[in-house]
């Protein structure tokens, strides 16, 4: 699959260099930023020699792994955001929804998806009081205007 890479941002000082890779079809590679200091030289590199040994990389990750058992634990406890999010997101893509907040996550938030137009993206984060405090489903919309109505009064008045 042949890539294309946009550079974002680029700061010498810091050595660090954004890119955006995109696939030929147009879609956005999943591995869409390049680590600091890293030139695309490079990163094309890696790739390459991923591709050419696989194998050598398989097995030196499992290794890693059965070094490292606690590792992924680990990390759940010590970033509970990043954990958080991404289970919303993989909820939201396996009820073919998106994930497009609009304001940014606070403590104990849910992520109240609006269904406005037949986009399921697009959704605030409001207090859970207010999210459970209205009966709503997607489907109904009575009940999806009068949930949407409330978090927008919510909303404009935070």
């Amino acid at each position: 699959m042949k890539t294309k890479y946009i550079n974002l941002f680029n700061s010498k000082e810091d050595g660090l260099n954004i890119y955006l890779i995109l696939n030929n079809d147009g879609s956005i590679n999943s591995r869409n930023v390049i680590k600091q200091g890293t030139s695309v030289k490079q990163a094309k590199r890696n790739k390459q020699w991923y591709l050419n040994n696989k194998e050598r990389a398989s097995k030196r990750n499992k290794q890693w792994h059965q070094d490292n058992p606690d590792y992924k634990k680990q990390w759940q406890k010590d970033n509970p955001d990043k954990v958080r999010i991404t289970k919303q997101k993989y909820h939201a893509k396996r009820k073919g929804w998106g994930y497009e907040p609009i304001n940014e996550y606070f403590k104990d938030a849910h992520f109240h998806h609006m269904h406005i137009e037949d986009d399921h993206a697009i959704g605030i984060f409001i207090p859970p009081e207010l999210h459970i405090s209205i009966s709503h489903r997607y489907n109904n919309k009575e009940s999806m205007d009068k949930i949407n109505k409330a978090t927008l009064k919510w909303f404009f008045s935070h």
